[in-house]
């Protein structure tokens, strides 16, 4: 829950300093739809492991994720 809440912070803040960087750069489609994938399938780790560990306390079934 703070965990959770504060990756969502964390994670909304590094999503608009990447939009703010990478706007101002030139770049093909190709070149932001890699660095966009790359920085999708961190914050999805980083998820992962939060639910994880937290699934592990209550003992709950792992949460798998699919592509968005």
């Amino acid at each position: 829950s703070e965990c959770i809440n504060a990756l969502i912070h964390d994670s909304n803040a590094k999503i608009m300093k990447f939009l703010l960087k990478y706007t101002s750069t030139p770049m093909d489609d190709q070149e932001l739809y890699k660095l966009i994938c790359e920085q999708h399938k961190k914050l999805q780790q980083q998820l992962h492991q939060i639910l994880s560990s937290s699934s592990s306390s209550t003992q709950q079934q792992p949460t798998s994720f699919g592509a968005l």
